[in-house]
């Protein structure tokens, strides 16, 4: 059994993980939202760049608007049209 001191430096260590795990998402958010999606269109070309941060991660609440980026809407499908295919298909 682990004494009540093992459990607090472990607790510890746990919170400091966490926080760092925090900071570092907080620091890639800012990064995608002030550096690359204000000047996707410069950057989305420059495949090195952006595939460090691709692998670093992306944002839970920016992977929907990066994913409508890279594969863009080349036939400007609507959210009503694409409502009304789904729809369709049930």
């Amino acid at each position: 059994m682990k004494s009540l001191k093992e459990k607090e430096i472990q607790e510890k260590k746990l919170k400091e993980i966490n926080k760092k795990k925090k900071e570092k998402a907080k620091k890639l958010y800012d990064t995608w939202i002030n550096n690359i999606l204000p000047f996707w269109y410069k950057k989305k070309n420059d495949l090195n760049y952006l595939r460090k941060y691709f692998y670093e991660g992306i944002p839970i609440s920016l992977r929907g608007t990066i994913w409508l980026l890279c594969i863009g809407n080349n036939f400007s499908i609507t959210r009503e049209y694409y409502e009304i295919e789904v729809k369709k298909a049930m």
